[in-house]
């Protein structure tokens, strides 16, 4: 392979963490898989620096400076996309850092940035699970730093904030901001209703005792997104992509399920204390709540009744409920049908993989209703 000229690391950081990273740099600009530089003494440099450098928030900037110089070795890997290698080159970043942190309970370097980056990488080979997570470990870092929630691109990432030009994820978060808008598009147009995404972001996206459902939500979004936008249809259309197809919209309820709870839980108890019910808060509680404060004609006997042919056939109700006119009170009944049918059974139906993006946009305006109604 022909030398690379990457230049020197983009960030001092003091002797002798400079020198190290000149040495990786110049191994790498001859050798970018890295397999002849000597990690272990590496290794033990950084844990020297950490050992002298740890306090947050005063040393932050240079924990962050230390991630920044294995960026340009990442960025190369990115471009042409080795997605393999540039998520080694986060792997050797942290190794140290989880070594030094490891030798003693109270240390710990920030590490947002790179968790951020390393999510971004996991995400672009649609490994979700994995970048995800890294992305969780990127916002629970920033927030340990800063002492603030809205800190750090994670923040921008799980907000879906589509402004921030710097965001390296920028145009795959516009892009799922595209998909998110046309979603509440169809749900203003069809329902009469006025929340749109400005309203939604900042009410439910960016609220701060919701963003563990936030997380989850953009999660369900961006896996929905590539199954329907970016996967052929002669791979989905199976049974197995049914039962994939069920595992997150039934994720998408228990959130829905999640936010009337939190929001509405006084209402709710005080609603089952009149009929002597003690039980825990169910779907089926606050499904009731959310009917009830919108106005939709369906009752809690409704909901029992729906409930009762769903257990009978579900395939069967399903299909006919999906076949009428598409009101609030049937994406209600839709949304609580997947939540209890999801969470008891590991089924597949035909109907949800040739039906998911009607499915998904019936159980996503019991989530914009919800916000609309208790946010």
């Amino acid at each position: 392979m022909s030398q690379i000229d990457l230049g020197i690391p983009p960030h001092e950081l003091g002797d002798p963490m400079d020198d190290l990273f000149s040495q990786l740099y110049e191994v790498f600009n001859a050798d970018p898989s890295l397999a002849s530089f000597d990690w272990d003494a590496f290794n033990s440099g950084c844990c020297r620096f950490f050992d002298a450098h740890h306090e947050i928030p005063q040393h932050a900037v240079l924990h962050d400076n230390y991630f920044h110089n294995f960026s340009p070795l990442w960025r190369f890997h990115m471009n042409p996309p080795r997605y393999d290698q540039a998520e080694k080159i986060w792997e050797h970043a942290f190794r140290p850092v989880w070594d030094w942190e490891n030798s003693e309970a109270s240390n710990r370097i920030h590490k947002g940035a790179a968790y951020y980056y390393w999510g971004v990488t996991a995400i672009f080979r649609r490994d979700f699970d994995r970048g995800f997570m890294l992305m969780h470990q990127a916002r629970k870092e920033d927030i340990a730093s800063h002492r603030a929630m809205n800190a750090g691109p994670a923040w921008a990432f799980v907000t879906l904030n589509d402004s921030l030009d710097s965001q390296v994820f920028q145009p795959k978060v516009q892009e799922v901001c595209d998909y998110l808008d046309q979603l509440l598009r169809t749900y203003r147009a069809e329902h009469n209703r006025t929340l749109d995404l400005n309203r939604f972001r900042s009410s439910f996206l960016s609220r701060p005792d919701l963003q563990d459902a936030a997380f989850l939500f953009v999660y369900v979004l961006f896996r929905l997104h590539t199954l329907l936008e970016e996967t052929p249809h002669q791979i989905i259309s199976s049974l197995f992509a049914g039962q994939v197809s069920v595992n997150l919209l039934f994720d998408l309820c228990l959130l829905i399920e999640n936010v009337i709870k939190q929001t509405r839980e006084p209402q709710i108890r005080q609603r089952k204390a009149l009929r002597n019910n003690n039980r825990p808060i169910t779907f089926f509680d606050c499904a009731e709540e959310l009917a009830f404060s919108a106005n939709l004609n369906v009752d809690g006997p409704g909901l029992s009744h729906a409930n009762r042919d769903f257990r009978a056939d579900f395939n069967g109700h399903m299909t006919s409920i999906l076949n009428q006119s598409g009101s609030l009170e049937d994406d209600l009944v839709v949304a609580y049908g997947f939540r209890n049918h999801g969470g008891h059974n590991v089924h597949s139906y035909q109907f949800v993989y040739e039906r998911l993006p009607q499915i998904f946009q019936q159980i996503a305006n019991v989530l914009f209703l919800s916000c609309e109604e208790f946010l």
